[in-house]
């Protein structure tokens, strides 16, 4: 499977091709700590995790150690090379000579130790420094060792900055979807919301109906979702109902008991479309009507769930709820606009004009001369 070189460690990316950058590699291993903190030894040869069980603290001594880059001895990384014994005496400046493993440590981003990277080479032919058969002097392994950290270090710090901006790429995607996310679900509340007050209203309408024309009407799916999708107000809902049950009972010989509505039934009156959208965009007391219909909603759900119309099942079943102090204090306020738009709008909010006390109140205490109203409209 293809997949970007920064998603593994860089000292991993770097031990696999290790042999293919640098000549007469006898042997290496890549130390580090991965994102999770973890601690891992991977053998070169072997191409698999070395056991660090009972190691960590020599580990972790070793990677606290601030020196970048030098030759050592297989004796110095006991957590290796576990048959070698740590020599306690001087190193002489032969034994120095005969150091053959490079040691080039890098920062980890992860917990701010040194990563390894531990390469055993062969002491003859590196980068053709020296001649065939012999040694690398100690200055020859300065050349080489300054030259593979530096472009070690240039390849690792490259691969963490990839990484980094992959990251910014995907938590840009992640940000993206999740806005989509949110915007789905807000569309879905608003929708679902507005679904569930259409069926209270309707659920008015027929209850209404079998009550005085005992005639029971449903609706069926395809109705519901057409008039889900109507641009009408409830008032224009409301005709087109009682429109489609008065041309069925008439086009009907046998008295019907039982009507199920269809959406072909469903024929709006056009201006009362137009009405509707001058209510909501152009009405300049646009606020004051939808606090109405907001009461006029919760009431009708009210009189469903079998409760009293009052300012407390109202505010508790207003979406969002609010306070019956809150309704109490709004209808005062609007007083007069309130007697204004149900003169203007006398079909609209039968339920609260009917049932709801504090709103019959606010009706009957308030009665507009023609001044009144000309300031109001």
């Amino acid at each position: 499977m293809l997949k970007y070189s920064f998603i593994e460690h860089p000292l991993l990316n770097i031990l696999k091709t290790l042999d293919q950058q640098i000549p007469n590699v006898k042997q290496a291993y890549a130390l580090f700590s991965t994102i999770e903190k973890k601690i891992e030894i991977v053998d070169f040869k072997k191409n698999e995790n070395l056991s660090i069980l009972k190691k960590e603290h020599l580990i972790q001594k070793f990677r606290k150690n601030k020196r970048d880059r030098n030759w050592i001895s297989k004796d110095m990384v006991s957590f290796i090379y576990e048959n070698q014994t740590k020599k306690i005496q001087q190193l002489s400046f032969a034994d120095e000579n005969k150091n053959n493993i490079l040691c080039l440590k890098f920062l980890s981003p992860y917990d701010f130790l040194y990563d390894t990277l531990f390469i055993e080479l062969s002491q003859s032919d590196v980068f053709q420094i020296s001649k065939q058969g012999n040694e690398l002097t100690i200055d020859q392994k300065k050349i080489i060792e300054n030259i593979l950290f530096y472009a070690i270090k240039s390849r690792i710090e490259n691969e963490y900055n990839n990484l980094k901006t992959h990251e910014l790429v995907i938590n840009s995607f992640k940000n993206q979807q999740a806005e989509i996310n949110k915007s789905f679900q807000t569309n879905f509340s608003l929708t679902r919301n507005y679904e569930q007050a259409l069926d209270y209203f309707l659920a008015s309408i027929t209850k209404k109906i079998l009550k005085e024309e005992e005639l029971e009407i449903s609706f069926s799916p395809t109705c519901k979702k057409y008039i889900y999708n109507l641009n009408a107000d409830l008032d224009s809902i409301h005709q087109s109902i009682l429109n489609a049950v008065n041309l069925i009972q008439n086009l009907s010989i046998i008295p019907q008991s039982k009507i199920i509505l269809e959406a072909e039934n469903i024929i709006l009156n056009q201006n009362k479309v137009v009405e509707k959208s001058a209510i909501s965009t152009i009405e300049k007391h646009g606020n004051v009507i939808e606090m109405l219909n907001k009461y006029e909603t919760a009431s009708i759900l009210a009189d469903e769930k079998g409760l009293k119309i009052n300012g407390t099942t109202v505010a508790k079943l207003c979406n969002p709820s609010i306070t019956p102090a809150a309704i109490t204090f709004n209808l005062k306020k609007y007083a007069n606009v309130i007697n204004l738009l149900v003169n203007k709008y006398n079909h609209k909010w039968p339920t609260i004009k009917e049932h709801f006390k504090p709103f019959k109140n606010v009706l009957v205490n308030n009665n507009l001369d023609d001044n009144q109203k000309s300031r109001i409209a």
